[in-house]
């Protein structure tokens, strides 16, 4: 089936490429760079670690307001920790985590395992800091298995490429600033994607983002028709597991549902390759939450990987296992529970980028 570029979009002007990878440090892996940018933390009192090992602090501000702080008088960085200052300007958010939003329906859970109350919004980049930092190198976190090698060597040659993001709402990108109209408005991954390989808007990058907030990968296969099979794609990148885990879906089930996924559209265009993206994790606390089975669908997707050609894996369970190592769930999240923050978006967008360029 010939490929309909007139149903992606396509970047053709530097500021959704150029501009927009600058602005976000796009260009920067936030795993092995030697500088870490804006690394997110909710200010609630203690000492705040962050992810990497900290040489120097670069700036600490709030994305949000555009405040920037002064080592010294505001914070300081010892023994590696990330301290604030009695009288800093930073605003603390004391227990916010567990402060109830009045608007969250029943239906969400909006509670801890041991029942206390776990708020559940879309403000939580609002309160967080930003640190940008020095580091030395990580070392052992490898985010990508497999490889899709037509899909590479078009970006490389300048080919046109058409790809087609087919997830649930972290593939959506909700909560992304740019999504709630917040500052710094930065877009979800698939965008920022987009602007890492458009080459300065020379416009052979296509894409189209076909992603269902609440969505999980049954609800993806029985709907791949309709959703993905309507017009052909050199590559599909299929992100969901998150609905999976907290709806329960055993790993071998949901291992089916995505070799059920991809024989479907290859069934349509044979050639066409995959980039499958394991989740972030969720919040442990949360009611629903279950990293168990989400580390689980990684395994599933690597069984996939090993014997489907065309076929990479896009790690960012790794990923975020690493971040929350060192980090409270409360500092990467956007909404609490099961959403990223503009941070891991740039997360997501460098790891399934690298399948690829």
């Amino acid at each position: 089936m010939p490929i309909d570029f007139t149903q992606f979009h396509a970047c053709t002007t530097t500021a959704c490429s150029t501009e927009m990878v600058a602005a976000f440090h796009l260009n920067q892996p936030i795993w092995d760079a030697g500088i870490v940018f804006d690394e997110p933390v909710l200010p609630t009192g203690g000492p705040a670690n962050l992810w990497r090992k900290p040489t120097a602090i670069v700036m600490v501000s709030n994305r949000h307001t555009g405040d920037v702080y002064v080592q010294g008088q505001d914070y300081d960085l010892s023994d590696g920790v990330l301290r604030i200052l009695p009288n800093s300007r930073i605003p603390m958010a004391l227990k916010f985590p567990n402060v109830p939003n009045p608007g969250a329906p029943a239906i969400w859970q909006p509670f801890t395992k041991s029942g206390a109350p776990l708020r559940i919004a879309s403000d939580y980049q609002q309160h967080q800091i930003a640190v940008t930092y020095t580091a030395g190198a990580l070392g052992g976190l490898v985010p990508l298995i497999g490889s899709v090698p037509i899909s590479a060597r078009k970006i490389s040659e300048r080919s046109a490429l058409a790809a087609t993001i087919y997830g649930d709402s972290i593939s959506k990108g909700d909560n992304a600033t740019a999504t709630i109209n917040e500052a710094p408005h930065q877009p979800g991954w698939a965008d920022l994607m987009g602007a890492m390989l458009s080459n300065e808007g020379d416009g052979e990058y296509y894409w189209r983002n076909v992603s269902v907030g609440g969505w999980d990968s049954w609800t993806g296969l029985v709907n791949v028709q309709e959703k993905v099979n309507t017009v052909a794609s050199d590559l599909v990148i299929i992100g969901f597991g998150m609905n999976d885990a907290s709806g329960g879906v055993t790993s071998k089930k949901f291992e089916e549902n995505l070799r059920a996924m991809i024989a479907a559209i290859r069934k349509k265009s044979p050639e066409t390759e995959f980039i499958l993206v394991s989740s972030f994790l969720g919040n442990e606390d949360w009611k629903p939450s279950n990293n168990g089975l989400l580390r689980d669908y990684r395994v599933s997707m690597i069984r996939i990987v090993a014997n489907t050609d065309g076929v990479a894996l896009a790690d960012m369970t790794a990923l975020s296992e690493s971040v929350l190592k060192s980090k409270s769930y409360y500092d990467i999240t956007s909404n609490g529970v099961n959403h990223p923050g503009d941070f891991l978006h740039v997360g997501y967008a460098q790891v399934v980028s690298r399948a690829i360029r």
